[in-house]
């Protein structure tokens, strides 16, 4: 559930949340999503689902020592933050407007 929240709340910025009659699609200006973003949500979501399940007893899933779940949050907290900052980058570019654009350098041919 961590991580899905994550999702809603840090990655998408809040735009869709359960339960919300519509979509805030002015958050999304502060959205940048990368594959790297997929890959880490993609394997802490399917590694906690075993836990949150409760498939671990009956399933042999051995459920996790502190000092490993203590890694998992961590990894949680370390990619949050990630995203908040990229997200505030990201918002300030957006807002900014798109950017003049500079004539590419003349090159001499001899």
């Amino acid at each position: 559930m961590a991580w899905e929240r994550a999702v809603k709340e840090m990655l998408l910025r809040e735009a869709i949340l359960l339960f919300r009659k519509g979509v805030e699609t002015q958050r999304l200006a502060c959205v940048s999503a990368e594959d790297d973003d997929y890959a880490q949500v993609n394997a802490g979501r399917t590694k906690c689902s075993n836990y949150a399940h409760d498939k671990a007893l009956m399933g042999g899933v051995a459920v996790p020592e502190p000092d490993e779940l203590l890694a998992d949050i961590t990894a949680l907290e370390t990619w949050r933050a990630q995203i908040d900052k990229r997200s505030g980058e990201t918002a300030k570019k957006r807002k900014a407007g798109p950017g003049v654009a500079v004539p590419a350098a003349v090159v001499a041919t001899p």
